[in-house]
């Protein structure tokens, strides 16, 4: 019995790797505070979040899927070109809403240096 312990270890392990490791999309409904098109001073529409869980940013350069979980803001690339040579594929972000939820906060889990603050378009 213990010669398959170590196999079935690693199969789990694999399998969490294959599968995104927890990342499960959280369906995107109507209501969900996000929606919408968020203005980044200088760049205007520079976020836009469909309804559908599809959305944009950088005047529409940049396609993803998105969901929420919590405080997670999730975006998963569908297309897009690279920025400075530092692109990510499967951007997480912690955010926060204030100001009535007209205010947005998004604070980058995968490079500590990046957070900006947007305000709401529409």
């Amino acid at each position: 019995m213990r010669k398959f312990v170590l196999p079935v270890i690693m199969l789990v392990f694999g399998l969490a790797l294959l599968t995104g490791c927890g990342d499960r999309p959280v369906p995107v409904t109507a209501d969900n505070p996000l929606i919408g098109t968020w203005d980044f001073p200088g760049i205007p529409g520079f976020y836009v979040f469909n309804a559908d869980g599809t959305g944009n940013r950088g005047l529409g350069l940049d396609f993803f899927d998105w969901w929420t979980d919590g405080d997670l803001l999730a975006m998963n690339m569908t297309s897009g070109y690279a920025h400075s040579g530092r692109y990510i594929n499967n951007e997480r972000w912690t955010f926060t809403l204030s100001d009535n939820d007209n205010t947005l906060r998004i604070n980058s889990r995968q490079d500590r240096n990046l957070s900006f603050t947007y305000t709401r378009a529409n």
